[in-house]
């Protein structure tokens, strides 16, 4: 049982773990793995968005600085911060 407030964080994870251990499965069956010709125009594309996006999410200082806040105190330990999440602490 999750707090309310921690549903969508844990989820996500919840998702994320499980979508990854699909991927690592069906890649580790492939013999050969072939890049689309254009992955350098994706990569672009998605950083421009991801730009827009970052932009507009952190368009206050006050914003920056909890993000910035919460990047450091998340990924300073990565792994233990999500037992803490998985473990509700």
């Amino acid at each position: 049982d999750s707090k309310p407030e921690n549903y969508m964080q844990l989820r996500t994870i919840a998702l994320w773990i499980c979508i990854n251990i699909i991927l690592m499965k069906e890649l580790s069956n492939k013999k050969e793995f072939v890049y689309p010709k254009n992955k350098k125009d994706i990569a672009k594309v998605f950083g421009k968005i991801n730009k827009k996006h970052s932009l507009k999410l952190s368009k206050s200082k006050e914003k920056i600085s909890e993000l910035n806040k919460d990047f450091e105190s998340f990924f300073s330990k990565p792994v233990v911060n999500i037992i803490k999440l998985l473990l509700n602490k």
